[in-house]
């Protein structure tokens, strides 16, 4: 299952809701790294590194939407499964 969306289907969703958000919020997640493997996936506290940058954003009154862009499909579906909008990038 692609987890991911476009940039066209997340305009296309705002449109729909007859608004326009006023302040996107991106967290950007690699899914390797070469000095800690798999660093954005490891657990700190109660939930994955890059969770924790989701949940701060989420909590931010003068933000209205989330979006999570990684290249690795598992952050991508762990990130919607905490509010953020999945948007697949290409590996750098």
């Amino acid at each position: 299952m692609d987890a991911s969306i476009s940039m066209m289907t997340l305009n296309s969703q705002f449109e729909e809701l007859n608004t326009k958000p006023k302040v996107v919020a991106f967290v950007h997640a690699k899914g390797s790294s070469e000095r800690v493997p798999n660093k954005n996936q490891q657990i700190l506290g109660d939930r994955p590194l890059f969770c924790h940058a989701i949940k701060i954003a989420l909590s931010c009154k003068d933000i209205d939407t989330v979006v999570i862009d990684s290249e690795n499909d598992q952050i991508l579906s762990v990130g919607q499964a905490h509010g953020a909008i999945p948007l697949k990038r290409h590996s750098i």
